[in-house]
């Protein structure tokens, strides 16, 4: 029995050996690379355990050993697949979680994301501008994309319900999930203003601050030894996605791991520092863009609500950072941070338990306030 276990472990590590580096040179993805990996480490363990076992115990206690090794390996994976589809099954209600990338968010994507051929999650539109069309265009990250909730929630499609029945109004959705300041402000000058429009919403979030440098974030230790395999895992499983969570609260809560805020407060705390100069250079950029074209612009600032939105708000700093330029700047924005404080309940606001975007009562809210906001000033151009 050992040398038939012993040959197959073998020939697991040379298999495993070539699919790593024939994904390496050939770049196969990631999933060939961690099947690769996997293949190696298992395939290695075994050969070496089986190896050391045959010298320290002999073959027929190695035999008895084996099979009681088979039996727990067969054991553990016949729960490890059960409790994946029991998962599968008691969450079937998860629309999407924080990232896009999650068994949950690609699953929801599949099913729910339609993209026009502009590559956004919005009806076909022309690039010029229809004659006598009032046309607002959308500018955001994921906020705006409509994460984990249906297009007619969205905060976008519901300011177009109600300028339907106002007049000729369009507002187009240009929502980018992990779109930063930066990157809008690229979107901006590269297809926004070709689509001529009469007035811009740029929808804004704490991360926008981060631009393009995220790589200082905190980082957790991995649950497996590869990163790649918990990528994969990630992908794939909804039970690896629960036990990561979990894993990853307890180093933040037992301070194996800094927090985001405290990271955000070290990086952006100054606002003298080069990072926060070149965040409010690039908003700087973006609201020029449309003044010097006689585009109107207007800001909406989504606080993050998972924190207390209160005194205890632990980006306050950031909000009144844009608040401030937008003041001097003499352009108007709505900052949904005392509006969303009035509900205690942060969750009921969420897309869903796993996932903090804005849900669908989220966007209604911010709808009604935009509406407040700024239909004056779209109501009073088109009717000029």
């Amino acid at each position: 029995m050992t040398i038939k276990i012993l040959i197959p472990c073998i020939v697991i590590v040379v298999a495993s050996v070539v699919l790593f580096f024939l994904a390496w040179f050939l770049k196969l993805g990631t999933l060939a690379l961690s099947l690769g990996k996997l293949g190696m480490f298992t395939g290695g363990v075994s050969s070496l355990a089986i190896a050391i076992s045959l010298c320290l115990f002999g073959k027929h206690r190695t035999d008895a050993l084996l099979r009681n090794v088979l039996v727990l390996l067969t054991t553990v994976v016949f729960m490890l697949l059960t409790s994946e589809f029991c998962v599968r099954f008691i969450f079937k209600d998860i629309t999407t979680t924080s990232d896009n990338v999650s068994y949950f968010a690609r699953k929801w994507h599949k099913k729910n994301v339609q993209l026009n051929s502009w590559g956004f999650r919005d009806l076909e539109f022309e690039l010029a501008k229809p004659e006598g069309v009032y046309r607002i265009a959308v500018i955001g990250d994921s906020f705006t994309f409509g994460q984990g909730i249906e297009e007619k929630d969205r905060f976008s499609n519901l300011l177009g319900s109600y300028l339907d029945s106002k007049g000729r109004y369009q507002v187009l959705n240009f929502g980018k999930p992990g779109a930063e300041t930066i990157h809008e402000l690229s979107l901006l000058r590269d297809l926004v203003l070709k689509t001529e429009p009469d007035f811009v919403i740029l929808q804004w979030y704490i991360n926008d601050f981060e631009g393009r440098n995220k790589g200082g974030r905190p980082k957790c230790l991995p649950l497996l030894p590869s990163y790649s395999l918990c990528y994969t895992f990630h992908r794939i499983s909804a039970l690896y996605y629960l036990l990561n969570r979990k894993w990853q609260s307890l180093q933040v809560a037992f301070g194996l791991r800094a927090s985001y805020n405290d990271y955000m407060r070290q990086r952006f705390g100054d606002h003298r520092s080069p990072d926060s100069l070149e965040v409010v250079t690039t908003l700087t950029h973006f609201i020029d863009e449309c003044k010097d074209r006689d585009i109107g612009i207007g800001i909406v600032l989504f606080p993050d609500i998972v924190d207390d939105l209160e005194d205890s708000y632990p980006f306050f700093y950031l909000h009144e950072r844009v608040v401030g330029l937008c003041h001097m700047k003499r352009t108007l924005c709505l900052d949904l941070r005392s509006t969303f404080a009035r509900y205690p309940e942060r969750k009921q606001l969420w897309a869903n338990r796993f996932d903090s975007h804005p849900g669908a009562l989220a966007n209604e809210i911010a709808a009604n306030r935009l509406i407040e906001t700024f239909a004056p000033i779209w109501l009073s151009a088109n009717t000029e």
